[in-house]
């Protein structure tokens, strides 16, 4: 069974803006797809955990980090 995470659009979209990332560059520095990126930053959706911690690292922060909390 996958674990499943569902991230801060909002938060997601800022701190990688704040680090002067573009999508693409973030696909690059991260290892995940420019689609879930662009899926994730719009708030479809979860991500597994697998990915969310790829996002993360890339971003110098950790999944709770980016995780919503209801």
């Amino acid at each position: 069974m996958r674990t499943t995470i569902k991230l801060d659009a909002k938060k997601l979209e800022q701190i990688r803006l704040e680090k002067g990332y573009s999508i693409r560059k973030f696909e690059i520095k991260s290892k995940v797809s420019r689609s879930t990126i662009i899926r994730l930053e719009k708030g479809v959706g979860t991500a597994e955990k697998y990915t969310a911690s790829k996002l993360a690292k890339a971003l110098g922060v950790s999944m709770e980090d980016l995780q919503w909390w209801n």
